[in-house]
């Protein structure tokens, strides 16, 4: 088996460290780099109006070099505007950078001086029928490539060693001359010069994108360092060149455990057949493995939303103890399961549908390869999964982490013509099958959702089936779980986000894998949180202080589960939250402890058994002050606002997110 001996990152080659490696995105695939292209503002933020669609301006310039492009960045726009294909839109993160590649022009002259020319086309389609003028407030950037030579720490060859070099050609404008770039890597062992990479690349020609270049390397070369060259001519460097984080792989004589795991979100577990759904939604994960592995009834989320409930996810944290929005920045210090997974020797891939999962939200941290799909009406998933395949076949031989995550079973539901004839003849909503709260104008719309739920159990199952054709099933850890539900009226209430109630926090938890007892059902509470550290357990790596998590893992083997299923309940306290909760004058918070489901929504507190009261339909009103489980909350949220305050002192920068990702989050709902 093929594994990572080590990465040579940013700080191997000089570079300033941060707590996260960081990512560039080329295209929709992002990878680890070495040096990033400093941008350094090079003017005072400027506020001016377009007259007569145009804005014409002198402005006092600092000193840049000639290697460096320059960028405008546009702060905010005060009338709504749509993005023009060529700029690259920060709007729906609070619209902080516009890389605009044409529209616009910079006009050189002397004392520090330049003159600036914007149409207003280049960043905007339409204004309001209302406004024929906007105000821009933007400054200039300048963007300096990375150094023309790099030259690593010494560091020590395993046997049987290869090394792996990304690399990557950023999007060159028009108006940049057309030049010869050299590109060199050479491995130098004491005496011995070994040359990996070496080509010449015509600015003008060159296909954006990353490649990867591959070389095993000879036995005995001991101690070496890696020398990167990237220049024109001239020996100046290209602003429009990054190199990628290379890696040093050894060959194992042992056969490890790879992990897969698979987000189908906003997928409930009590809509899947294998969790008891009066309708055949999931027969192929049932067969393939609910009936092989060990999955638990009552799994629940931290909230109700995509971005929170992920970072759960990867953090092992509860989203009071997040930065806001369920988002990570370079220098949050917290590590991902991804991050641990790398530095236990794992290749990590992962790929996902954009939205509120994008890896400038912090969810690339991590993956050696990150790949995120705009989100659209149809096809979704489809991409993921055959990439996903694709992965395994490439990556058969190595230890590897694949994450992969769909919208399929998201709103706008829109099931493809294969499933539209199912759950046609409405028997099982009348002979009372199916959940009678649910309002009957929303019938249709679980119908919609459920067929969408058969969709994705048949990209899982082409998915499972190549694992098994491959020969790796049997040393595959494959997790399968969803990060929230969704309401359907059920307590009056549709979406999800917006409440507590198990319609929306309960999820599908399931393991499958070597060491891992077929066909058990849990039924102690257990929660997303628990995930990452249970996936390091699993893998004989350490597990401890990872965000709240707690592993699972003693659950899964099959001496826990002798004799009949066991019904002990947990006393570990799982807390979530709702969307539009931290307000101070109304804020909402829960916390579940074995069959005690507690919620505080600002001076009202309930309280339900849910050994009794599954569906939530007698809330027991309870005075907050007497409750034990409303001072359980005050110590975790006492304690989540100082690390809350601890990440926000290393900043809460993300880096912009692009046109595609803003029109995700539209198609999705979450913004208009």
């Amino acid at each position: 088996m093929v594994v990572v001996a080590q990465r040579l990152r940013g700080e191997d080659f000089g570079a300033a460290q941060h707590f996260h490696a960081p990512m560039l995105a080329i295209g929709n695939t992002a990878r680890e780099v070495i040096a990033q292209q400093a941008s350094l503002p090079i003017t005072d933020l400027q506020t001016a109006l377009f007259v007569d669609g145009m804005i014409e301006m002198d402005l006092d310039v600092a000193a840049v070099s000639g290697q460096a492009a320059i960028d405008l960045e546009v702060i905010s726009l005060s009338v709504p505007v749509l993005l023009a294909p060529e700029a690259a839109s920060a709007i729906a993160s609070g619209g902080r950078f516009i890389r605009l590649e044409r529209g616009w022009e910079l006009i050189a002259s002397s004392g520090g001086r330049m003159r600036l020319s914007v149409q207003a086309e280049a960043v905007a389609d339409a204004v309001t029928d209302e406004q024929d003028t906007s105000q821009l407030l933007f400054r200039l950037v300048a963007r300096e490539p990375v150094p023309a030579e790099l030259r690593s720490r010494l560091f020590v060859l395993p046997p049987d060693a290869s090394i792996e070099i990304p690399w990557g050609l950023l999007v060159v404008s028009d108006d940049s001359p057309d030049r010869e770039l050299e590109v060199r890597a050479t491995m130098v062992c004491g005496e011995k010069r070994i040359k990996i990479l070496e080509e010449t690349v015509r600015s003008r020609n060159a296909e954006p994108g990353w490649r990867l270049r591959t070389l095993p390397l000879p036995a005995g070369l001991g101690s070496c360092r890696l020398e990167l060259k990237q220049m024109y001519g001239n020996g100046t460097p290209s602003s429009f060149f990054v190199w990628g984080t290379p890696q040093i792989t050894a060959r194992r004589n042992t056969e490890d455990l790879r992990v897969v795991l698979i987000s189908l979100d906003t997928l409930r577990a009590d809509h899947m057949s294998g969790y008891g759904y009066s309708r055949p939604t999931t027969p192929e994960i049932d067969r393939r493995l609910i009936d092989r592995g060990v999955r638990f009834r009552d799994a629940m989320t931290t909230m109700a939303s995509t971005g929170e409930a992920h970072l759960s996810l990867f953090t092992g944290e509860f989203p009071r103890e997040q930065l806001p929005n369920g988002r990570l920045n370079q220098n949050t210090r917290i590590r991902t399961l991804a991050e641990l997974l790398q530095a236990g020797s794992f290749a990590t891939a992962a790929f996902t549908e954009d939205g509120l999962i994008s890896g400038p939200f912090g969810f690339w941290y991590g993956f050696d390869f990150f790949r995120e799909y705009h989100v659209l009406s149809e096809g979704r998933g489809e991409s993921i999964f055959e990439d996903g395949i694709d992965y395994i076949r490439k990556n058969r031989d190595r230890r590897f982490f694949l994450f992969l995550h769909t919208y399929k079973v998201h709103d706008p539901w829109d099931p493809t013509p294969a499933t539209q004839h199912l759950f046609r003849d409405g028997d099982d909503w009348r002979d009372g099958r199916l959940d009678s709260r649910i309002p009957e104008a929303q019938r249709d719309t679980v119908d919609d959702y459920d067929r969408t739920i058969v969709e994705a159990d048949r990209m899982v199952a082409d998915f499972l089936d190549e694992l098994e054709e491959l020969g790796l099933s049997e040393n595959t850890l494959v997790v399968l779980l969803s990060d929230h539900g969704e309401a359907f009226g059920e307590h009056g209430i549709l979406g999800h986000g917006l409440a507590g109630h198990q319609e929306q926090l309960q999820i599908p938890l399931v393991f499958r894998g070597p060491g891992i007892a077929q066909g058990i059902l849990r039924e102690e509470p257990a929660g997303i949180t628990d995930v990452p550290s249970t996936i390091l357990d699993l893998a004989g790596l350490p597990h401890e202080g990872i965000g709240s998590s707690r592993s699972l893992a003693g659950l899964l083997r099959p001496e826990a589960n002798t004799g009949p299923v066991q019904s002990v309940r947990s006393a570990q306290p799982l807390f979530f939250s709702r969307l539009l909760g931290d307000s101070k004058t109304n804020p909402f918070d829960g916390v579940r402890v074995g069959d005690q489901k507690f919620v505080r929504d600002g001076s009202n507190c309930s309280l339900y058994d849910m050994a009794t009261d599954p569906k939530e339909d007698r809330p027991m009103e309870v005075v907050c002050a007497e409750s034990p489980l409303s001072s359980e909350i005050d110590r975790h949220r006492s304690l989540s606002e100082i690390k809350r305050a601890e990440k926000e002192s290393a900043g809460n920068d993300t880096p912009a997110i692009s046109r595609d990702t803003a029109e995700s989050l539209r198609v999705l709902g979450y913004v208009d």
